[in-house]
Parts: structure tokens; sequence; C-alpha cells
């Protein structure tokens, strides 16, 4: 009949249900925020986390990093609200970290802001260059530099012993501030990179370094080599001037600054026989130092063990010395 309605006699047609898409698009996005930020509650300083810590050493970090990301993207995609309180968690130690970083790197900064228009002493006349000295009982040295960056290496089989690349402080009232950053250390647990200050010769100096504990953390100490009579080849001993408990953000990522996780920066300022020493910005004490000799500073290279059967090598970057005229 004409005018009736023509009715289709193929298969009905279907629409995707809006909600399911949204829930599905939800679930994604969730599932995407929470994996991007998954590593992130592996360990976060200033708290860290002994039992993570103790699976990162028996597991590479890599592979605890791939489990946590997995049971994470698996929940957030299951339940969004586990996603959304996750993120808000997430959102709160962002914020202590950064109040964090704020707070206890300002003595750095009011350092480097007295520093700023104080002379700036360059490494050396050149740009960069390669210096060797005659071995000795000390060991056989090498020092390369160019710009800001300073790598020294180390071979000794006497003993303890430590060489470092020379810079004047100005006389022994001056202000200064020495900082640089330890980049790499190679050759085992028997080296560290120290800065030192107060050098007279190579067996009288201060040394400031980070130093283990023995529950696997690290310390910054400060003390003072002294000969043990004045025959060369008499050895040396040290005096302890200060140190601290473990520093929670040495070799941890933070927010603000993620390097942190490989490398330290410390830093010694002196204002006449008053000395502040720094790691990452952070004051960890304060004190009068007497009996200092000079304001010579250097970069240095330690050995602290018998037979090292590598090259010692310290790299160091953004290596400064600023002195008040």
């Amino acid at each position: 009949m004409k005018g009736d309605a023509v009715t289709s006699r193929g298969p009905a047609a279907t629409h995707p249900d809006p909600s399911l898409r949204d829930d599905s698009l939800r679930k994604l996005l969730a599932a995407v925020l929470t994996l991007a930020s998954a590593g992130a509650i592996l360990l976060l300083p200033p708290v860290a986390n002994k039992q993570l810590a103790a699976a990162v050493d028996v597991l590479q970090e890599p592979v605890v990093a791939v489990v946590v990301a997995a049971v994470v993207l698996a929940a957030s995609a299951w339940r969004f609200r586990f996603a959304a309180g996750l993120a808000a968690i997430l959102a709160v130690i962002a914020a202590v970290h950064i109040a964090y970083y704020f707070i206890t790197t300002a003595p750095g900064r009011t350092a480097s802001d007295r520093a700023a228009a104080w002379t700036d002493v360059p490494l050396a006349a050149g740009a960069q260059g390669v210096a060797e000295n005659t071995p000795n009982v000390f060991g056989a040295a090498r020092l390369e530099w160019s710009g800001r960056s300073v790598r020294l290496s180390l071979r000794s089989e006497t003993g303890t012993t430590q060489q470092g690349y020379y810079l004047d402080g100005g006389p022994v009232l001056s202000r200064f501030l020495f900082s640089a950053r330890i980049e790499k250390i190679s050759g085992g647990d028997a080296v560290t990179c120290p800065l030192l200050f107060g050098i007279a010769d190579n067996r009288n100096y201060f040394t400031f370094r980070l130093q283990d504990t023995p529950d696997g953390g690290l310390k910054a100490i400060a003390y003072q080599i002294v000969p043990n009579s004045a025959e060369f080849t008499s050895g040396f001993h040290g005096v302890l001037i200060d140190e601290t408990a473990a520093l929670p953000y040495v070799n941890h990522w933070n927010v603000m600054d993620p390097s942190e996780r490989t490398e330290t920066t410390l830093g010694v300022e002196a204002d006449g026989d008053y000395y502040r020493f720094y790691v990452n910005s952070r004051e960890v004490f304060a004190r009068r130092v007497d009996r200092v000799p000079t304001h010579t500073v250097a970069p240095g290279v330690t050995v602290l063990a018998n037979d090292l059967k590598s090259e010692a090598v310290c790299e160091f970057a953004d290596v400064r010395l600023r002195v008040a005229d």
C-alpha cells in the first residue's frame, strides 16, 4: 500500500553505549596517570623505605619498578578510586618534597648569594690541560681539567694517600666559598672524593667528605690530617673536627633535583677561622676550626686502603671558588 513505511529486513543497527566508552576512557586515563607516577612510590626521601631499599639491593631497581608499576596499573584500570587516591597521595608527597627542599637548602642558597659578588678564582689560566706528578711514596697521580670540570686519578700501593688540585683561597683571614659536584667515583669502596682545605702540604691538611655508616647510609665528616712525625715517610693520622648522622638526602632523588640520586655537591665556606660545611646545599655543621695554616683548597681523591688493584678516579664538575675582596 502506498504511503506505508518500509521496514528493513537487515540486521538491527547497533550503537556503542556512551557510559561504557566513558568508563573505559576513565580507566585508561587513570592507568596511564598511575603508571607514569608508579616509580615515585618506590623510595621517596626524606623518609627512606628500608624494606624497599633491601628489595632493590636483591632484585635490582628496574625489576622492582616494573613489578610495582604493573600492580599499580592493574589496580588503577580496575578501580578509578584507587588511582584518584594514589594521585592525591603523590600530590601531597610532592608538596612535602618541595617544601622540604626549599627549607633545608636555604642556607646553601644564602651562601651562594653572599659570594655572588666575590672574586671568581678560575681552575687554571688555560681552558683545559693535563698534568702528572713524579711517582713517589704517595702514588702516581694524573690531573685533567677543562672549564670547571676536574678529573683526578691516583694509583698507590702504599696505603692511605691523597692527591688534590690546589686553588688559592686567599690569606688565612679571608672569606671564601668553595664547592664542587662529585659526578663519578671509580676504584671501589676504598676511594673517596673529598674537598680539601687548610692545606700546608700533602701530609698536613683538612678534609671534608662523605663516609659510609654501619647501616649502609652516608654521613658527612670533617677532620684534620696530622703527620706522625717530621720524617717524610712516617705516615699521618686524622683528628676529628665534626660529623653528622646518616644523611637522608644523599644518593636519593627528589622532585626538585633528581640528579642528586647519582651526584653530590660538597661545599666549604670560611670566614676567617669560622667554617660552614654543606652537602647538596644543606648546612650539615658549622664551627670554629683552630690551627688552619692556609686557605689553600682543592678537590681531591683519597685512597683509604692498601694494594689498590685499580686506578682511583674522582670526577668533579662545577668546581667553584669565590674569594671576598
